[in-house]
């Protein structure tokens, strides 16, 4: 997608020398899912979601009936953040690089022209919305509206769920994006069914 040409890399993010995973997706969308950051496998495939999480995440799309060709995937750092030697998993970005990265990520979610933004655990949340997140309290399926992101000027709707690799039940997933997709935006509801 050209949209992320511009911004594909943030020179002054502490990640810059790390393996780099473009977003994927339409060029224009009404739905962009959001994550942290990509892990091992979105690196080797070069391509965002496609990893463990990922998998559960497209598979609770398709649940609901998303077209995932019509969605855009991207992330909210774009660089690999490395794995913890202690736990062997995924490292949570630096802030400095999550701060690197907030121009870029908010020109490519409004080069889709998306009504509609799936935040994915506590970082995406804040990458999207600029606010701290607590999932808990701020996922799709307990919101009485959707959160509109100051960060994008209020232009989207914008849903929080916990990343998929969370110990949580897939259909609490399943009811985020059901409940993120039945907010009306701008008058409109998502063109991203089968």
């Amino acid at each position: 997608m050209d949209v992320k040409a511009p911004f594909a890399r943030c020179f002054e993010c502490p990640l810059v020398d790390q393996s780099f995973v473009p977003g994927n997706g339409p060029t224009q969308t009404d739905l962009v899912v959001v994550g942290q950051a990509p892990g091992d496998q979105e690196v080797e495939r070069g391509k965002p979601f496609v990893g463990p999480a990922g998998k559960a995440l497209r598979c609770a799309l398709a649940l609901v009936g998303v077209d995932e060709s019509k969605v855009y995937f991207t992330n909210t750092v774009l660089c690999h953040p490395g794995k913890s030697e202690r736990t062997n998993r995924d490292r949570r970005p630096p802030t400095a690089a999550i701060v690197a990265c907030q121009e870029r990520l908010k020109r490519e979610i409004e080069g889709t022209g998306a009504g509609w933004i799936l935040a994915v655990g506590a970082v995406a949340a804040a990458g999207v919305t600029g606010k701290r997140a607590l999932v808990s309290k701020s996922r799709c399926s307990v919101l009485r509206r959707p959160l509109r992101p100051d960060r994008l000027n209020g232009d989207a709707c914008v849903g929080i769920t916990h990343h998929p690799s969370a110990p949580f039940p897939r259909s609490l997933l399943v009811d985020d994006i059901r409940a993120l997709l039945s907010f009306a935006c701008n008058g409109q509801t998502p063109d991203v069914y089968l």
